[in-house]
């Protein structure tokens, strides 16, 4: 009473006995069994497969017949009642199995399937420091999407649950997920506005793997890359183990000649920061500053217009503001960054490799030509002579009132600065010079030829007087009352100051395109009494050489221009009289008057 064997096929037609000459028919009793591919639309047998059955304690390989059928014979049906079913293919490329009970039953169907184990990761490519896992809160509820298609059958989209890993800030990652074996399945992450160099890599078994558009196949699984950076997996082997990740590069935009507080640059990059949201997905922000400013200086209590609502703000922290745009897509490039010297060009060139654009944002004259009071502010009402009338006090390098010791060596001398600021691009060996020698009664329309931007010793009594014409008195400079009989508000500047400006934009423009990529854009948002300069090629000097640089054109107002507007309202920029970067928090510059600024541009 027991086991006799396995046997291909399915039982006798009629009833078979065993027997002996001279004895009694002894009756046998037959389970059959039927194997099914469940990866195949309509579950159909399994012909001539070979697979490893386990009923009860019995354990034997044999192949299936042209109907997907194994017979086991015992002497009674009693011998397999209520046994465990285990069904193994032993193809290595399949190892499928499946399971089942015979009850009571003498025929029974088992339907064979395999999974394998997919891990996910998503990185990306960040401008200055290259491959970082893609930050889980970044993008908190991101799915893979995915579309199944088995054998023969429709596809099926679903979405995989990224989630937050233990890595230190914690990144999106799918870790051990179960899809089945033979089906085709498309993996995309649905970013938008991510660049074609973004690339899908695949380990198989650990081994690395080269993904391309076509098919290619290593340890039982088949992929290629697909639309949208996605890849198309098809793998036959139940526990295959592979690893995908997606590395995703987004465009990158350097502006010029970001304010110390970045509030352009935070704009922007907010603007930006959603890889899954239009306008375009991410766009990485390289804020570069002529005048460099630490984070933990930037204020963390200023009382500000909201950019948006235009809602007043009291002890906005701009500071946190900030940073918090730098633990995402904003990036800072940290260091001093003179647009006029082609070394700074090339050393961010190197540091961020080319960008799609190049913004310098400027929708208001100035770029270190503010209208403000020398060496500090008077109580004394509006600014005349706008528009480069009135010169910086960051010419001279301070940010506060001076004694009158220790005013007294830049009157009549060019003398050392205090801060290190403006530098070499109003100054040269450490004293006081503009590159220009124009006089303030020229009429330049921002343009000036090479002979015209060479430097011009500053002193204080050269360089300003009162805005009516007096010349300045030392006993009276930088002190309360300094306006005489507060017949005059405001200082005049001897020299041009404009001039400056159209010498900036002058290299800006000869020196822009040297980080661009092919096709990328130049960008100046700036204002329309620029348009003659801008539109107009000209020749510059440099390196002992005259070059041609093209004209810009002038593309639309820039609120409606470019992707790179953004409506800022601070006391960082004004029409107002503009304290510069040492303004008392409670200064309210009123709105700055963007709405004729335009969008100049070229494409390279």
């Amino acid at each position: 009473m027991a086991f006799i064997e396995a046997r291909s096929g399915g039982p006798p037609d009629v009833p078979v006995s065993a027997s002996l000459p001279c004895e009694v028919p002894v009756p046998r009793a037959y389970l059959t069994i039927q194997l099914r591919n469940h990866h195949a639309q309509g579950t159909p047998v399994l012909a001539h497969t070979l697979v490893r059955l386990d009923v009860g304690p019995q354990q034997h390989t044999r192949q299936t017949d042209a109907n997907g059928l194994i017979t086991f014979v015992y002497d009674t049906a009693a011998d397999f009642a209520n046994l465990a079913v285990n069904a193994e293919l032993t193809d290595p490329s399949r190892l499928w199995v499946g399971q089942s009970n015979t009850g009571v039953l003498n025929q029974l169907t088992v339907i064979v399937a395999g999974q394998f184990q997919l891990r996910v990761e998503v990185y990306t490519d960040k401008p200055g420091v290259g491959l970082m896992a893609w930050p889980h809160a970044w993008t908190v509820g991101l799915n893979l999407a995915r579309a199944s298609t088995p054998p023969g059958g429709a596809p099926a989209n679903a979405n995989i649950p990224f989630v937050a890993n233990g890595a230190v800030p914690p990144a999106d990652e799918i870790n051990n997920h179960l899809l089945d074996c033979a089906s085709a399945h498309q993996l995309t992450v649905p970013f938008i506005g991510f660049l074609t160099t973004s690339t899908v890599e695949l380990w198989t078994e650990g081994n690395p793997r080269v993904v391309g558009d076509l098919d290619a196949a290593n340890d039982d699984a088949t992929y290629r890359k697909i639309a949208a950076n996605g890849i198309r997996l098809l793998v036959t082997r139940r526990g295959a183990t592979l690893r995908v990740r997606f590395v995703f590069r987004f465009p990158q935009v350097m502006i010029v000649g970001e304010g110390t507080h970045f509030e352009y640059a935070t704009g922007l990059a907010s603007k930006y920061r959603n890889a899954l949201a239009n306008p375009t997905g991410l766009r990485w922000v390289v804020a570069t500053q002529y005048d460099v400013t630490p984070i933990l200086q930037v204020s963390d209590n200023l009382n500000i217009r909201h950019w948006q609502t235009n809602a007043w703000i009291n002890h906005a922290n701009q500071r946190q503001r900030v940073q918090t745009a730098l633990t995402e897509n904003l990036v800072n490039h940290g260091v001093q960054f003179d647009a006029t010297n082609a070394g700074h060009w090339n050393a961010a060139l190197l540091a961020y490799g080319a960008f799609e654009a190049v913004v310098f944002n400027n929708p208001h004259p100035g770029y270190g030509l503010h209208m403000c009071e020398v060496m500090g502010l008077t109580a004394h009402g509006g600014v005349r002579f706008k528009n480069g009338k009135a010169i910086s006090v960051y010419s001279f390098g301070y940010g506060v009132a001076l004694s009158v010791p220790a005013r007294a060596p830049f009157v009549n001398h060019a003398q050392p600065t205090h801060y290190a600021t403006q530098r070499s691009f109003v100054r040269g060996n450490g004293v006081g010079e503009l590159n220009y020698q124009n006089l303030h009664t020229d009429a330049v329309n921002l343009q000036f030829a090479p002979a015209h931007t060479t430097p011009l010793a500053l002193t204080i009594t050269g360089a300003f007087r009162y805005a009516n014409g007096q010349a300045i008195d030392p006993a009276w400079y930088g002190l309360v009352g300094e306006m005489p009989a507060d017949t005059v508000d405001h200082y005049r500047s001897n020299v041009n100051t404009v001039g400056l400006q159209g010498y900036l934009m002058r290299c800006y423009r000869y020196h822009g395109p040297l980080v661009l990529k092919p096709g990328g854009w130049l960008f100046v948002n700036g204002s329309s009494n620029w348009d003659a300069m801008l539109t107009a090629g000209y020749s510059i000097h440099h390196a002992g050489a005259n070059h041609a640089v093209p004209a810009m054109t002038n593309l639309a107002n820039w609120p409606a221009h470019a992707s790179y507007f953004v409506h800022y309202r601070t006391n960082f920029t004004s029409t107002d009289h503009h304290p510069s970067w040492y303004s008392d928090p409670a200064f309210n510059p009123h709105e700055p008057n963007i709405n004729n600024a335009r969008t100049f541009g070229r494409q390279y």
